[in-house]
Parts: structure tokens; C-alpha cells; sequence
């Protein structure tokens, strides 16, 4: 029995660059931010901040667990996109579109506020939203539609986990 990569068309020339190097960004990328984001967990824990500000771990849950989740979406999609899977496409895609999501409603809420520290930090992450979109836009192509030939299953998959997520981050 072959595999579903065995029977993927390729790539035009220079496409295939183009997303091996969205798959590598991706990935890295998700790394850094499941790696500061348990950081934060973490420091807070150890620090005893919860139970000196009177915060729950529900509440620590709730303010860190999105990025945490899709920073594990864009490290499996990244990866899967990499060795050419269509379940890593499909996720690189979610992961794409939320960090941009993620990164925008943060710049918007935070730079706002200039006695933040760091205020000035927040509007890079402007940009970063704008790159993260840019490679969903990418990642929606006809070359890659062509390649990873996406049913309507997968787009009803996709369209369902991306609003359930963004319903997430704007109620909790």
C-alpha cells in the first residue's frame, strides 16, 4: 500500500523553497513561543505570584493556555509540512492564522497602553501578525491546494478549528 506522500505532485520550481522554509519558520518559531510561554508558567509558579496576587491557576490556565496549544499546532504542522504531509499543511495553516490572530488582538491590546512596560515591544508583534497572515495566504495558494488537493472535509475541518479557536481567544 502506498502512502498519501507518495502520490503528492510536486511543487513548481521555487515553491518547494518556499515552503520548506515556512515549514522550518514555523517550527522554530513554535519552539520559542511554547518555550516562553511554559517559562512564564513556570516562573510564576515557583515564584508564589498566584497566591500573592490572589490569581487561580484557572485564570493562569485560562491567560496562557491558547498559546500553548497552538504553539504544539504549529510545531506538529511545521514539521508534517516539512516531509511534505497534508495533516501538517492543514495544521500550518491553523497555526498560521492564529498566531497572526494571537500576535494582532495582543499588539492592538497592549500597545495601546504605554505605561506597560515594554509598550513599544507590543507593536512589533504588529508585524509579526502580518508575516503570520502572509504565510496563511501563502499556504492557500493554488500550488499548495494543487499538491495537498484538500476535500471538502478537510476545508469544513479547517473553517471548525479555526473559529472554535477564535471564539476561544475572544471569550476567554
Amino acid at each position: 500500500m502506498s502512502s498519501q506522500n507518495d502520490t503528492l505532485p510536486a511543487l513548481p520550481r521555487g515553491w518547494n523553497f518556499v515552503e520548506k522554509a515556512i515549514a522550518v519558520i514555523l517550527t522554530i518559531s513554535s519552539v520559542f513561543v511554547l518555550y516562553n510561554e511554559v517559562s512564564i508558567i513556570a516562573g510564576i509558579l515557583t515564584s508564589g505570584y498566584t497566591s500573592k496576587d490572589g490569581s487561580t491557576y484557572l485564570q493562569l490556565l485560562k491567560m496562557h493556555h491558547l498559546p500553548v496549544l497552538i504553539s504544539l499546532i504549529g510545531l506538529f504542522g511545521g514539521s508534517l509540512l516539512f516531509f511534505n504531509d497534508k495533516k501538517g499543511w492543514l495544521l500550518s495553516l491553523i497555526a498560521t492564522a492564529m498566531f497572526g490572530a494571537i500576535f494582532y488582538l495582543s499588539s492592538k491590546s497592549n500597545a495601546a497602553n504605554n505605561m506597560l512596560p515594554f509598550a513599544s515591544f507590543y507593536k512589533s508583534y504588529g508585524v509579526t501578525s502580518i508575516i503570520c497572515f502572509v504565510f496563511s495566504i501563502i499556504l492557500l495558494w493554488k500550488p499548495f491546494r494543487k499538491k495537498y488537493r484538500p476535500t471538502i472535509k478537510n476545508w469544513l475541518w479547517l473553517a471548525g478549528t479555526l473559529t472554535l479557536l477564535i471564539i476561544d481567544k475572544i471569550i476567554l
